[in-house]
């Protein structure tokens, strides 16, 4: 596993065109069926993940306050892909950042952002320690993104792939109440020392190993006690939100 791959590969398009806000006209549906059937013409195998996979399992399609789409492919597919950019830029699919864990992609005339998440095998070490795939900057020890399994779910008239056992998938996300909408709740990884220390003084509606958006976050009750008695004007004592 090579957490640099893309960063090796890819480089964000120096060509990418403006458009006004009048003129962002497509609809995200609109945008991903085309890059399912660009994908798909290219036998690159991809799952809906996060938000997307979220969205199409509780809404039957998008989250309304959800501007991102998540789709995620295999590492090994990563220069399949890359062969394929003037195609996807031919279509109105831009990369705009390059980062470890995905490629943040502009599309054409579209208010909406996708990212394309990288799937890694992770290193024999962790894969001793039955940890099965590295994405979005964490490990998860269920295989989600087994090749063998075909699950999928039809939305939009189309079928897409989405993460094996999904359930389980939504709930180490979003938590076990991942059928409720909760606007906000976004599923964004903690490392594992923040998972940690942050178990100690914080509490946070979503699952600690996403509960990287610190807006979500409250202080438990004693570490707010203590912080207000000794640092009341201090910055991380305002970091996050207090108890009522």
């Amino acid at each position: 596993m090579s957490m640099w791959l893309l960063q090796k590969l890819f480089k964000a398009s120096t060509a990418i065109p403006t458009w006004t806000e009048s003129e962002q006209t497509v609809d995200r549906k609109e945008k991903l069926i085309q890059i399912k059937t660009l994908l798909d013409s290219h036998n690159i195998p991809h799952f809906l993940t996060q938000g997307t996979c979220l969205g199409a399992i509780r809404e039957k399609g998008f989250i309304d306050y959800d501007h991102d789409i998540d789709i995620a492919f295999y590492e090994w597919d990563a220069k399949a892909l890359l062969s394929i950019v003037p195609e996807l830029e031919e279509h109105g699919f831009y990369i705009e950042e390059v980062t470890p864990p995905n490629l943040r992609l502009k599309l054409k005339h579209c208010k909406a952002t996708m990212d394309l998440w990288i799937l890694h095998k992770p290193t024999i070490f962790y894969r001793l320690m039955g940890y099965s795939w590295w994405v979005n900057n964490g490990l998860f020890k269920t295989n989600y993104f087994d090749p063998k399994i075909m699950e999928t779910t039809h939305i939009f008239d189309t079928d897409f792939r989405i993460p094996a056992y999904t359930e389980t998938y939504l709930v180490e996300h979003y938590g076990t109440t991942w059928k409720t909408p909760h606007k906000g709740h976004n599923a964004i990884y903690r490392s594992k020392l923040s998972q940690i220390i942050n178990t100690l003084v914080l509490d946070s509606p979503m699952p600690a190993k996403f509960s990287g958006v610190d807006h979500m976050c409250t202080w438990k009750p004693w570490a707010s006690t203590v912080l207000k008695c000794i640092a009341p004007k201090a910055a991380i004592t305002h970091r996050y939100k207090h108890p009522s």
